[in-house]
């Protein structure tokens, strides 16, 4: 019962009904206090439709006490950090999750951050590293970091 509610959420996110979309996904986690996806995707639901930053990542950080190596929800607790422009919780998220994963979009989130810093020759350096590691990011910014990482 738990999964039909998940999939309405799923579906009221799609419908951009997001009051009914929240109503769903909690009705799941009600049901069920470990479905982890219903916890993740209100968690999106959170950050990228209704600006509830501190809840998504309340959201997170339940996914990662239920499965600890979900690198999706250390990425996505670190742009609720960014979106909240604070800063270095973000950078911690993302350092965190670099440990674990090389992953190139990983490295593109902690470039941006230390650009928002102002930290320039970091946000170079991770840039690059993006880039070759497959993520696409344009050669303008990362020229425009570099010119003025100096």
């Amino acid at each position: 019962q738990p999964k039909s509610h998940y999939f309405k959420g799923i579906s009221y996110t799609g419908l951009k009904n997001y009051e009914q979309a929240e109503v769903e996904y909690t009705t799941a986690i009600r049901i069920n206090p470990a479905y982890a996806a219903a916890y993740f995707d209100r968690g999106v639901l959170y950050t990228d439709c209704v600006n509830k930053f501190e809840k998504g990542i309340a959201d997170f950080r339940k996914v990662l006490e239920l499965t600890p190596a979900n690198k999706d929800a250390i990425i996505n607790t670190g742009i609720c950090y960014y979106k909240m422009n604070k800063w270095k919780e973000a950078l911690q998220q993302y350092d965190h999750a670099i440990q674990s994963f090389k992953d190139g979009r990983i490295y593109y989130l902690r470039a941006i951050t230390y650009a928002q810093m102002k930290n320039f020759r970091q946000a170079y350096q991770d840039g690059l590293i993006a880039k070759q590691s497959g993520y696409t990011i344009s050669d303008q910014l990362l020229k425009d970091w570099n010119s003025r990482s100096k």
